[in-house]
C-alpha cells in the first residue's frame, strides 16, 4: 500500500535518509467530530496530512489523507480537485510534501538534535499564543491569562499527580475566570518523556473546574519538552499545531 511504498521504496532511494526521524501521526477516522483523529496514532518517517491540518490550512489543495471516515455526506471541503483517500492508510504519518523542513536535522545535525527545543519554556508559551490560529474572543481575553513557572504546591491541581519528574515547568491559565483551560509545557528527562505522557492522561480530570468542563486534552512531545492543553477542542487544535511548528 501507500505507507509501505513511502517508507520502505522511497525512502530506500533518499540520500538524506538518516537525518529523517521517526514520528507518532494521528490516522484516527473523521466523523463529524475532527479532534477523533487523534485516538489512534502510528509511528513512521513519511506520510501524509491528517484531517487537522487541512482544518488549519484550508488553503491546501490537493491531497491524500490519512484519516477515513469522509465518506458520510460531511466531506465537502473547499477545493474542486481536493483528492482524499477513502480508507485509513496503515504505517503512514506525518507530512510528506513537507517531508524534509519537518524531520531532517539542519545542517547535517543529528536526528535528536533536531527535535531539540531550545530556550526557556516561558518563551515557548508565549510563541504558542503568538502564532496558534486562536479565534478572536480567545485572543480578546489573553491579557486575563498567565504564565507561572509550575511548583510543588500547583502540581497535584495542574498535572493530575506529584509523581512526574522534571526539569523545568510552565503553567498558562486565566487568572480572574471560570474558563475550563490550561496549558503546561513540562521539560523532562527523555528517556522518561513517555512514561510521564502516560501519567498525565492518567490523571487528568476534564471536571476539576467548577461548574464547567473542557471538550478535551491533548498531550504531545517534541525532545524533552511535553505539551498539555485541556480546553476546549478548537483551542487545544490550534495550540498543539503552533507547538508542532516551534
Amino acid at each position: 500500500n501507500l505507507g509501505y511504498y513511502l517508507n520502505n521504496t522511497l525512502y530506500g532511494y533518499l540520500p538524506y535518509k538518516d537525518l529523517i526521524i521517526n514520528n507518532d501521526w494521528y490516522i484516527g477516522d473523521y466523523n463529524d467530530d475532527f479532534t477523533n483523529i487523534y485516538k489512534d496514532k502510528v509511528s513512521a518517517k513519511i506520510g501524509l496530512y491528517n484531517i487537522a491540518d487541512i482544518k488549519l490550512n484550508n488553503d491546501t489543495k490537493n491531497y491524500y489523507l490519512l484519516n477515513g471516515g469522509l465518506a458520510k455526506g460531511n466531506g465537502k471541503e473547499r477545493g474542486e480537485n481536493r483528492m482524499r483517500s477513502g480508507k485509513k492508510t496503515m504505517l503512514v504519518a506525518g507530512f510528506f510534501i513537507l517531508l524534509v523542513g519537518l524531520l531532517c536535522s539542519a545542517c547535517g545535525g543529528g536526528a535528536a538534535e533536531s527535535e531539540k527545543l531550545e530556550g526557556s519554556l516561558q518563551d515557548m508559551m508565549a510563541s504558542l499564543y503568538a502564532n496558534a490560529d486562536l479565534v478572536q474572543d480567545f485572543k480578546d481575553n489573553l491579557d486575563s491569562y498567565e504564565t507561572i513557572d509550575l511548583t510543588d504546591d500547583l502540581e497535584v491541581s495542574i498535572l493530575g499527580t506529584d509523581q512526574i519528574t522534571y526539569t523545568e515547568g510552565v503553567v498558562s491559565m486565566p487568572m480572574m475566570s471560570s474558563m475550563a483551560y490550561q496549558c503546561v509545557l513540562l521539560r523532562v528527562d527523555e528517556a522518561e518523556v513517555e512514561s510521564a505522557k502516560q501519567a498525565l492522561k492518567d490523571n487528568a480530570d476534564l471536571d476539576k473546574w467548577v461548574c464547567v468542563s473542557a471538550e478535551t486534552m491533548l498531550i504531545e512531545s517534541r525532545g524533552d519538552v511535553i505539551f498539555f492543553i485541556m480546553s476546549d477542542k478548537d483551542t487545544a487544535a490550534a495550540m498543539n499545531s503552533a507547538f508542532q511548528k516551534l
